[in-house]
C-alpha cells in the first residue's frame, strides 16, 4: 500500500469536513467512486501478460474469520457474486479481471481464524507433497510457524513472472523479511486482511469538541500528537458519572480504551526498534535502551488507570469477550474519546450515532521524525508460496495481477468504507489512514517473539509493573538462544 493513495484519495474521494469543535454541516455526497471502471493508478504499471491457462485452478488459503463478530468477517479475499456492498464487490471486480485476463479459476481454500497460528490442513498437505495450495495468506501469528520451517516454502524471489518492485507490494515487508537473498515472505495489496490490521486511535469526534479539546487531526498535522497530549486529552474526560466514587465500566465515562498489547505497539508507534538488522544477515537485538524504559514507564502506569482506562485484562472474567461484549458499546455509546484497536474496527463504528475519527498511534515525542504504525498480528496476513507449486510461472502471472487489480479496486474500497461516518466522508481520517499505511514498520523479532520477548512486555502491563530491566534480564539470553536457532534455519537453505 504505497503513497500513490494519497492521490488517489485526494482525486477521487474526498470532501471537506468541518474540524473539530465547529457546527457547520456536510452533506454526504459520497460515491461509490471504488466501483469505478476508470484504473485508479497508471495503468501503463501493470501489463497483462499474453497467456491463456485455460481454465485451470488456482487454489489460495486465505483467512475465513466469518465465526467473529465484526464486519469485516464477513469477507474473503475472492469473490465473484456482487451485492451492492463496496467492498465485496470491489473483491468480485478483482477476482473476475483476473480470471478473465488470465484465463483462470481464483479458489479459496479458507483456513478459519482458530487456525490461523497452527494452519494445521495447510501443513499437513504441505508436509505430505501434496500440490494443493498454489499460494497461502497466513496471518502474522501463522507465519512464524511456517518460518519455523523455510523447507517448505518457495523463495519468492525466484518467480520469473512476479515483479515485487512494483506499487501494489509492501517494500518495507520485502525489505524486512529477505534473509540470505531468500524472500519467504511479502505483503502488499493483494493481502486482503492487512488493510485493516494496523492499530489506529479512534476518537469521538463530537466528545472532543463537546470538551473544547484541541483538533486531534491538526496535533497530527502538527507533530504533535503524543502521549502526553493522549493521555491529558483522556484524563480531561473520564468522569464517574453516576457519582457513586467506584468504577463502573457501563456506566461511567472512560477516556480511552486499550488492550494489554497496547505497550507494545506504542512501543512500535514510538520508533522502538526491537531488533535491528546488521551486516551479512545479523541480526541484534535492540529493544531495552533509555527510550524503550521511559516509554514504559509513562504508558504502563496510565493503562492501569483503572477510573480512565478500559483495559482487556481487567475483564476477562467478566466478558467472554471484552472487546465485542463491552469496549466497542461503550465507545458507541459515547462514553469513551479513545479506543485504540485495529483499524478494521471502523467497519463497525459506521453504524454508531455520533461520529468518530482515525488517528496514527501517538508519537512519544514531538521530536520523534515521523509517525508509525503497526498491526495486529491477528489479522495481518502475508504471502507466501508452498514449495509444493507446481506451476510457478502461473502463480506469478497470478499474484501479480491479484496484486494490481487489489490495489485498483479493493484497497480504495476498503478506505472508502472505512471512513465513511454516519453523515459525511471524513478527509482528515482519510488522510490518517493513507499515513497510516504509509508509515508502517516491520520486526522480526516481534513477529518471531524470541524468548518470549512480545509476552514480557505484556506481562508489565498484567502486574502494573515498570521493571522493564530486570525482566528483560531474565529472557536475554533465551531470546538470544531462539533467534541464533532461528537465523541457522533460515540461512541453511
Amino acid at each position: 500500500m504505497k503513497k500513490f493513495i494519497a492521490s488517489l484519495l485526494l482525486i477521487t474521494l474526498l470532501v471537506p469536513l468541518a474540524a473539530c469543535g465547529e457546527e457547520d454541516s456536510v452533506s454526504d455526497t459520497t460515491a461509490d467512486t471504488a466501483q469505478s471502471d476508470v484504473p485508479q493508478t497508471t495503468a501503463a504499471e501493470y501489463t497483462a501478460p499474453s497467456v491463456n491457462y485455460d481454465g485451470k485452478t488456482f487454489t489460495v488459503a486465505g483467512m475465513d474469520a466469518s465465526s467473529l463478530d465484526y464486519v469485516i468477517s464477513g469477507y474473503q479475499m475472492i469473490a465473484e457474486e456482487e451485492n451492492s456492498e463496496i467492498i465485496n464487490d470491489s473483491i468480485v471486480k478483482m477476482t473476475l479481471q483476473v480470471e478473465e485476463e488470465l484465463g483462470v479459476n481464483l479458489k479459496n481454500n479458507p483456513y478459519t481464524f482458530n487456525d490461523r497460528s497452527a494452519l494445521t490442513d495447510i501443513t499437513k498437505t504441505v508436509y505430505a507433497g501434496l500440490d494443493e495450495y498454489q499460494a497461502v495468506f497466513p496471518v502474522a501469528a501463522g507465519l512464524k510457524t511456517l518460518l519455523s520451517n523455510p523447507s517448505v516454502l518457495a523463495d519468492l524471489s525466484s518467480f520469473t513472472t512476479l515483479d515485487f518492485s512494483r506499487s501494489w507490494w509492501d517494500q518495507a515487508s520485502i525489505e524486512e523479511y529477505r534473509i540470505g537473498g531468500v524472500l519467504y515472505a511479502a505483503k502488499g495489496d493483494i493481502c486482503f486482511f492487512s488493510k485493516g490490521a494496523p492499530l489506529a486511535v479512534f476518537f469521538n469526534t463530537s466528545m472532543a469538541a463537546d470538551f473544547r479539546l484541541d483538533n486531534p487531526y491538526q496535533l497530527v498535522y502538527d507533530g504533535k500528537w503524543t502521549m502526553d497530549r493522549m493521555i491529558e486529552m483522556a484524563s480531561a474526560v473520564a468522569n464517574d458519572i453516576n457519582g457513586n466514587q467506584k468504577v463502573d465500566e457501563k456506566d461511567d465515562r472512560f477516556g480511552a480504551i486499550f488492550e494489554r498489547s497496547s505497550l507494545g505497539y506504542m512501543l512500535m508507534g514510538s520508533g522502538v526498534e526491537f531488533s535491528r538488522r546488521g551486516e551479512k544477515d545479523t541480526i541484534e537485538i535492540t529493544l531495552y535502551d533509555e527510550r524503550t524504559l521511559a516509554i514504559v514507564e509513562k504508558m504502563v502506569p496510565f493503562l492501569r488507570t483503572k477510573n480512565t482506562v478500559l483495559l482487556d485484562v481487567d475483564f476477562y472474567g467478566s466478558y467472554s469477550n471484552p472487546f465485542t461484549d463491552l469496549f466497542t458499546p461503550t465507545f458507541m455509546e459515547n462514553r469513551s474519546l479513545f479506543f485504540t484497536n485495529q483499524l478494521l474496527q471502523a467497519l463497525d463504528f459506521r453504524a454508531m450515532e455520533a461520529d468518530f475519527g482515525i488517528l496514527p498511534l501517538p508519537k512519544f515525542e514531538e521530536e520523534q521524525s515521523s509517525y508509525y504504525s503497526t498491526s495486529n498480528t491477528s489479522w495481518e496476513d502475508y504471502l507466501i508460496v508452498p514449495v509444493t507449486n507446481q506451476a510457478f510461472e502461473m502463480t506469478g502471472h497470478v499474484l501479480d495481477a491479484m496484486g494490481y487489480y487489489s490495489q485498483q479496486y479493493v484497497t480504495p474500497a476498503f478506505i472508502e468504507t472505512s471512513v465513511l461516518g454516519k453523515s459525511v466522508r471524513d478527509d482528515d481520517s482519510a488522510k490518517m489512514v493513507e499515513l497510516i499505511y504509509d508509515t508502517h514498520v516491520y520486526d522480526v523479532a516481534r513477529i518471531f517473539g524470541w524468548g518470549g520477548i512480545n509476552s514480557m512486555i505484556n506481562t508489565l502491563v498484567d502486574n502494573s509493573s515498570t521493571a522493564l530491566a530486570s525482566e528483560y534480564a531474565k529472557i536475554e539470553s533465551a531470546i538470544m538462544e531462539a533467534m541464533k536457532n532461528t537465523m541457522n534455519e533460515l540461512l541453511k537453505n
